[in-house]
């Protein structure tokens, strides 16, 4: 009964996948390996663990570190040689760790999430991560990191406002209930996006939004380099991403964009209020119609001779001075 009140409870940003609009969760059992991905899911939705394959032959102190955590999960463990955790996990890189699991419980859509996040803000408290993912759950913790996972769809259509500067937006709001999303436009490689997972994890992003076309779904790679956080940020894949921008406008978030071409840096901007970030790839950069959809551009000063960063070094940048902002 406590795993599945962990489960219930802790579901509130898990993203494993990459939808396409308007299509229900991921029902199918999935594969996680290597001690982070597999250790994250143990800790926040240990029920949702069928079975965990583990090399006997390896006896250090993280294995068995490990292996206890399987065993209080009460999570079924299976010995298995390298070869046949490999096959299991599609790499070499398992690090003799490997899990079944089943897909946690999603929400709807981003749209979803903002709703909620929105009422929560209305009513002047701070977000409760659980309570977001189910309304019936509630606790007295409170966490920048909030929500809620699910199929990608684009937005339903508000009313249309028009998007005031972010100090303006975010007046009588706490910081909590402000959302924070990181937009990712063009990034196709899963080492990358693995690795902008985990740093919005760290942020407490309230989700990723990523095209359906040109960027990376989630997969067991994605997974492993997350090191856990592809269960817990929720990954929305939207039809019309421009299209996706315009709506967050419309509902007061300010949508800032990173562009070395910028005459104003990262730094001279307000990222107070209700804030999504869109990154491109590196060295293309964002989309042309990406970065009109922008109500501002920004770039990160350069110093030396190279002239642009990993996409997930510049997602970190700007989320933790967002964060620094909002104190």
């Amino acid at each position: 009964m406590e795993g599945l009140a962990v489960l219930a409870g802790l579901a509130r940003r898990v993203g494993l996948t990459g939808l396409a609009d308007n299509q229900p969760p991921m029902s199918a059992n999935k594969v996680l390996f290597g001690f982070h991905a597999v250790g994250v899911r143990l800790k926040i939705a240990p029920a949702s663990v069928i079975e965990v394959l583990y090399d006997p032959t390896r006896r250090d102190a993280r294995m068995k570190a490990f292996l206890e955590r399987a065993r209080e999960a009460h999570v079924r463990l299976i010995e298995a040689d390298a070869l046949r955790i490999a096959k299991l996990a599609g790499s070499h890189g398992h690090q003799g760790v490997a899990a079944r699991v089943l897909a946690v419980p999603s929400a709807r859509s981003l749209d979803d999430l903002l709703e909620r996040l929105e009422a929560a803000g209305s009513a002047g408290s701070a977000v409760n991560p659980s309570s977001l993912s189910n309304p019936s759950i509630s606790s007295s913790s409170s966490s920048l990191s909030a929500a809620l996972a699910g199929g990608g769809s684009d937005l339903a259509d508000p009313a249309p406002t028009t998007p005031p500067h972010p100090s303006t937006a975010a007046e009588g709001r706490s910081a909590s209930t402000q959302p924070l999303l990181l937009v990712l436009d063009g990034v196709t490689d899963p080492h990358n996006l693995g690795a902008c997972l985990r740093v919005a994890d760290g942020a407490g992003v309230h989700a990723v939004i990523a095209p359906k076309d040109h960027a990376a779904g989630i997969n067991a790679t994605v997974a492993k380099v997350a090191s856990g956080a592809a269960d817990t940020v929720p990954y929305f894949m939207v039809t019309n991403l421009a299209r996706t921008l315009g709506e967050l406008k419309e509902r007061n978030i300010w949508v800032v964009g990173a562009s070395d071409q910028a005459s104003k840096t990262l730094y001279q901007t307000d990222l107070r209020g209700p804030l999504a970030l869109v990154l491109g790839a590196e060295g293309q950069g964002m989309r042309q119609l990406t970065s009109k959809s922008c109500d501002e551009l920004v770039r990160i000063p350069m110093h030396g001779a190279v002239e642009s960063l990993n996409v997930s070094v510049a997602s970190a940048i700007c989320l933790y001075e967002a964060l620094r902002q909002r104190g």
